[in-house]
């Protein structure tokens, strides 16, 4: 007798505006992790996005074109369908000054300076997707890789 198992894979939104980090992660999500991937390079791509789905998680460059990711983080925090995604931060200068960012690190679950290690990658993406609890879509587990 055989038995069908229907998993569902995961949607991560990936906000990034480097066609080749972009292709890396993607290539990282779907490949090694099964996920399915969203690319936006852009706020206003990634807010409409937002705006008909809800991925599990969100991988957030800060460094972008307009506004910067924290500056989305702030945003998605304060609208009530977004609030409860966790939020991964990879990007290359954006966690320069930390203290001066405090408040949106502190909605964040992860994370990374750019360039990135790949097993170091690995290993945050994994603790960021076991974390998300199944019912309500929160993170359980913050974890920080330098």
């Amino acid at each position: 007798m055989m038995t069908s198992t229907l998993i569902r894979r995961k949607l991560v939104l990936l906000v990034e505006d480097n066609p080749a980090c972009g292709k890396l992660f993607t290539s990282i999500l779907t490949n090694g992790f099964g996920c399915r991937v969203h690319c936006a390079t852009d706020g206003a791509a990634a807010r409409a996005f937002l705006a008909q789905h809800r991925p599990d998680a969100i991988q957030m460059d800060i460094q972008l074109p307009g506004e910067s990711g924290w500056e989305l983080i702030r945003g998605f925090n304060m609208d009530e369908r977004c609030r409860d995604i966790p939020i991964f931060v990879v990007t290359a200068c954006g966690l320069f000054f930390k203290e001066a960012h405090l408040h949106e690190r502190a909605l964040i679950v992860a994370e990374m300076e750019k360039p990135v290690s790949v097993p170091a990658y690995v290993m945050m993406v994994q603790c960021v997707l076991r974390g998300i609890d199944a019912k309500t879509g929160r993170n359980a587990m913050a974890v920080a890789v330098a």
